[in-house]
């Protein structure tokens, strides 16, 4: 139950509030490579290819929707996850008998964790986020039952690697971290099971390989081309990011860094509420007191607590303002809070479980009212890429600069709409991008700059040859180098 009922809940409700169409950022790209088990933007993510293939193929509703609903799958798996280890924290800690109790406090975690906007956002349209969580919670599930069965650690090592190289980069310590010591720790008692630990890494780490088999078969969306070892390397270090935003990434400005951390900060005080956050450190005082497992989830809560906001606030501060970062954050702080809950409710004897009922309410209804997503026909992204498209003419090369609109062409092709048309990102063009246009264009086709019809600088215009352009400004050098 304390896995099924927040699942279940999740799923239901994440299923309401789901888009009937093309998202906005990088969904569209994503689904894009989902549909033609194509290779995203860096890192990759081969395991979030190969989960939403498998939600494409099912026999109902819009191809959209159908990849929406896996990644509302993940979510709620993650949400279930939540509920369950904070039944084991309170288990532990308050006894069997405290059942009631610890049932109540999972919910209400997963409940708060699962309204915030961080989450609602990431729950209900194609993102790497929402598997990458559920699949951390499930390794810390194997790490603590790795205290008791030291067997479990393999497996743990070999779900933590698969994660940390098939979804986001926040898995690499996230989830790798809790897995190798639990390794160490099974080594540490001499059980047989730790001399499959580099296998299991190992193994979990092989689903690289898919992403230079799938470059070399040139599908639909390939955003990296990792045919090379310094290709592959460049596309799982997230190179060509770390290149667009060298001044945002690891800044060494004290005081910008200082104002990222304030607003993430603010972000997380925001959407959880302060009475949630004394919660969380009520729950982690209570976890830390007590030897053994307790002590474990909390530390290793704390762990993904400083990971994340390092990640967010330092390492990749773009994503603060499209709620792209922070879901771990939500998700520890929360579990936290469930076992603050469960602890201060207990303390009430025979009324704990109605003190716990509204210790629940109390924490969990600034969170839901500060939601500030609602549900509904959110077709502007679908509408806008579907205009864009039909605006090409026949056989036509559409050149972009918008990764929303890149994205939203390409994922119309995926799905089968304008096969004649061949859409290129102008940022990732090179040469042989640029010659494949001309053959698509037909004979005769050449490049030449020109001023460009509407307000926004110069384009690219062809002779003879039906080339579009949906770019917003092309780069000088660019339009130079084609003009030769």
């Amino acid at each position: 139950m304390a896995f099924w009922l927040p699942f279940c809940t999740a799923l239901a409700a994440y299923t309401l509030l789901l888009p009937p169409g093309l998202p906005w950022l990088d969904g569209g790209e994503l689904s894009s490579a989902v549909i033609g088990l194509g290779i995203a933007h860096p890192t990759g993510f081969p395991l979030l290819a190969l989960w939403g293939k498998a939600f494409s193929l099912l026999p109902f509703g819009e191809l959209a929707f159908r990849l929406h609903v896996g990644n509302a799958v993940a979510a709620a798996l993650a949400l279930g996850a939540l509920g369950a280890l904070v039944d084991r924290g309170l288990r532990a800690l308050l006894g069997d008998h405290r059942r009631t109790v610890a049932l109540l406090a999972g919910c209400a975690t997963a409940s708060a964790a699962g309204a915030s906007r961080t989450l609602l956002a990431q729950s209900i349209s194609v993102e790497a986020y929402a598997p990458s969580l559920a699949l951390w919670l499930g390794v810390l599930h194997l790490v603590l039952a790795a205290r008791e069965r030291p067997a479990l650690a393999p497996l743990a090592a070999f779900v933590a690697a698969m994660g940390a190289a098939g979804l986001h980069a926040i898995l690499r310590p996230l989830a790798l971290a809790p897995a190798l010591w639990a390794l160490f720790r099974a080594a540490l008692r001499r059980a047989a099971a730790a001399r499959l630990g580099p296998l299991a890494l190992a193994l979990g780490c092989a689903v690289i390989a898919y992403l230079p088999v799938r470059a070399a078969t040139t599908p639909p969306s390939n955003w990296g081309d990792p045919r090379t070892l310094g290709r592959l390397w460049d596309h799982l270090s997230a190179g060509r990011i770390r290149r667009a935003f060298v001044d945002e990434i690891a800044t060494r400005n004290a005081a910008r860094a200082l104002a990222q951390a304030r607003r993430t900060v603010e972000m997380i005080e925001g959407e959880l509420g302060v009475i949630l956050l004394l919660l969380a450190v009520a729950g982690a005082v209570a976890l830390a007191r007590r030897r053994g497992a307790p002590r474990a989830l909390c530390g290793w809560l704390l762990f993904a607590l400083g990971c994340d906001f390092l990640y967010a606030s330092w390492i990749n501060p773009m994503g603060l303002g499209d709620l792209q970062n922070g879901g771990a954050t939500r998700l520890a702080l929360s579990a936290l809070a469930g076992v603050g809950i469960g602890v201060l409710g207990s303390r009430l004897g025979r009324a704990a479980v109605p003190a716990v009922a509204a210790l629940s309410v109390i924490a969990v209804w600034p969170v839901v009212a500060s939601s500030a997503l609602t549900p509904g026909a959110r077709v502007a992204p679908d509408r806008w890429a579907q205009a864009a498209l039909d605006e090409v003419p026949p056989r036509g090369v559409a050149f972009v600069t918008s990764d929303d609109l890149a994205a939203g062409l390409q994922y119309h092709q995926a799905a089968g709409q304008r096969p004649d048309v061949r859409v290129i990102v102008i940022q990732q063009a090179g040469a042989a991008e640029l010659e494949a246009a001309l053959v698509h264009a037909g004979p005769g086709a050449r490049w030449e700059a020109a001023g460009d019809s509407r307000p926004r600088g110069r384009a690219l215009v062809p002779v003879a040859a039906p080339l579009w352009r949906l770019a917003e400004v092309a780069p000088e050098g660019l339009v130079g180098e084609l003009a030769r």
